[in-house]
């Protein structure tokens, strides 16, 4: 090659690497972009900061809505501003004429940024300063609910309310909307959730239309409820009171926003009264009921806090754990299809999936498609899809139980680990089920392979019989083991039944169970096979009686272990029976001539 043609192919090589690497630039680019779209930062609908100095309105500072101060009807205490925890706050006494409501009422403005309906997600967050001698009458409200078209009062949109339980000190939060009800009995929160010591207490309240509700108090999630949100209407809004009550005290930062702030958003106006971008949504869900449970049901799983939080699917990890001080035995219901990337066990207590629908086990750029057992005994009692390869892996005297039909759906199970994976129904599907480690067992059937690389595989339940459609391989560190506590195969002994190619090695262990004891002529067909290549490396047989022993010379073409005389009696008793014959003859011949 020629100087000239050197210099352009470096040229070419130089220009493409430089293509590539501008290519490359420019999908990290449109990957960024797309994430930070998909992350992007919560915008309140309405803020009223509460920073004026003077005056009779306070202003929203990212819509034109207004707020009227408003006087007590009984011409006492009127609203002023005060110093607040971020500039300035407003401040109100109900105090100052009995049954004063001096307050804020926002009649002015654009109200459509605040017409969530009935089906759009919100926030509400604010801060407040409750004087120590605030005591309440009765369900005194702080933050009252929006008003409809016309200036009516709309019941159905919410309200914050410190409502009286038993004394000075028994005073509460309370949110919810009167129309469908408070939200009760955990909404009514006691304690910190409202503190008359003078000092700043940040509340929020976020609702995921989904169904979940949460109350933060000091950026911390303090409740969190379930239910029916559709009574919560803001259809129509044309209006907010702001302490149109008797409260006694100083509010500051006052948010809405037309999303449900996630704990950290919610976190860090706690901290700083900033808007950050929310977090990555959670993809790791752990189980926190105990006793039984539907997978379906989002409070059923930590975070449940998070509105984009549980049930765990797709790409999800569903953990079923020891979040919950567990005694007995659970139930998780499925009663619609579920798809997960891995599940895990880990509690010595017993979790059961179980129910009508199906668990499907899914392909995922976050986890390897797998089911763990950390510790404990476990088991499915709801069909079980693979829709990727899968790893089972299960932990030293632990085990994880198939007790419905488990569909490979062309693709492997490959099992680790010390412990034992039971089949005790259909394998379906033509993928190839391999051991690494630990027991296959279980009185099921395979349809596919069996590929048993370094575990042990255990037929039946102690006995049983277990059938594979396909193949069936034994590596060098692979054991087979076969019990016995009968002469019936299948039920008093084990079997391993294979239709396709055999191909062994590794070990055959034969053990006796329950006191059995073969006897002369007994024998054990345990196994039902194909087409045979190979042998067992090592054939491992317990000890029989004196004066018996083991024939497994048909081992291999028929699958049967048989019990014989030990050879040194079989030989005594062949000589025995020689020198009789001989002697008996000679009888015979004698008393024949006898008689001649």
């Amino acid at each position: 090659m020629s100087c000239q043609q050197l210099n352009t192919l470096a040229v070419k090589l130089r220009t493409n690497t430089i293509l590539c690497r501008g290519a490359t630039i420019l999908v990290l680019m449109v990957l960024l972009v797309a994430s930070l779209s998909a992350r992007a930062q919560a915008v309140p609908a309405v803020h009223f900061a509460f920073d004026e100095t003077s005056g009779s309105t306070a202003a929203d500072s990212v819509g034109n809505l207004v707020g009227d101060l408003v006087t007590g009807t009984s011409g006492g205490f009127a609203p002023t501003f005060v110093p607040g925890r971020f500039g300035n706050a407003l401040y109100t006494d109900g105090f100052a004429v009995n049954n004063d409501t001096p307050g804020m009422d926002v009649r002015t403005g654009d109200f459509s940024v605040i017409d969530f309906g009935t089906t759009t997600d919100f926030s509400i967050a604010y801060w407040l300063k409750s004087d120590v001698n605030y005591f309440i009458q009765g369900a005194e409200t702080i933050l009252s609910g929006l008003y409809g078209e016309g200036g009516t009062f709309n019941a159905n949109a919410f309200y914050f309310s410190a409502v009286r339980a038993g004394g000075f000190n028994g005073q509460y939060l309370r949110y919810g909307a009167p129309g469908s009800g408070d939200i009760q009995p955990s909404s009514a929160v006691d304690g910190p959730a409202l503190v008359t010591d003078d000092a700043w207490h940040h509340y929020a309240w976020t609702m995921d239309r989904d169904g979940t509700t949460n109350m933060f108090v000091d950026g911390e999630v303090v409740d969190t409820v379930e239910f029916d949100s559709t009574g919560i209407d803001f259809t129509g809004a044309s209006g907010l009171d702001v302490s149109g009550d008797q409260y006694n005290g100083s509010i500051d930062e006052l948010y809405l926003f037309n999303e449900a702030l996630l704990p950290n958003q919610v976190e860090a106006l706690f901290n700083s009264n900033t808007i950050v971008t929310p977090d990555d949504p959670p993809i790791s869900f752990e189980w926190n009921v105990t006793g039984l449970g539907i997978w379906d049901r989002k409070t059923n799983w930590n975070p449940a806090n998070d509105p984009r939080g549980g049930p765990p699917s797709g790409d999800n990890e569903a953990i079923f754990g020891d979040v919950v001080d567990r005694t007995a035995p659970s139930s998780v219901i499925v009663d619609s299809d579920v798809t997960v990337a891995r599940i895990q066990f880990d509690n010595t207590n017993t979790y059961a999936i179980v129910g009508a629908a199906s668990v499907n086990l899914a392909q995922s750029e976050e986890f390897s498609t797998a089911i763990d057992v950390e510790q404990g005994d476990h088991e499915f009692q709801a069909v079980v899809n693979l829709q990727a390869d899968t790893t089972a892996s299960v932990a030293s005297d632990s085990t994880l139980t198939f007790n419905n039909a488990l569909n490979l759906g062309d693709n492997d199970l490959t099992t680790t680990g010390p412990g034992e994976v039971v089949i005790n129904n259909d394998l379906t599907g033509d993928g190839t089920v391999i051991v690494l480690g630990g027991i296959l067992s279980g009185n099921g059937s395979v349809a596919g392979g069996v590929n048993n690389q370094g575990g042990t595989i255990s037929p039946g339940n102690s006995p049983g019989l277990m059938a594979i459609n396909g193949d069936f391989t034994q590596a060098e560190q692979g054991t087979l083991f076969i019990e016995l506590a009968g002469t019936a195969a299948g039920t008093e002994y084990d079997v391993l039944q294979v239709d396709g190619a055999v191909n062994l090695g590794g070990a055959l262990a034969v053990s006796l169970l329950s006191g059995f004891a073969p006897t002369k002529g007994d024998t054990f067909n345990i196994l039902e096979l194909g087409v045979v290549s190979g042998q067992f490396n090592e054939v491992l047989l317990p000890k029989l009686v004196d004066g018996l022993a083991w024939d497994d010379s048909v081992l291999y073409s028929n699958g049967s272990l048989s019990v014989v005389p030990e050879p040194n009696t079989l030989l005594l008793y062949l000589s025995g029976g020689l020198i009789s014959v001989v002697f008996g003859s000679r009888r015979r011949n004698d008393r024949g001539r006898s008689t001649t």
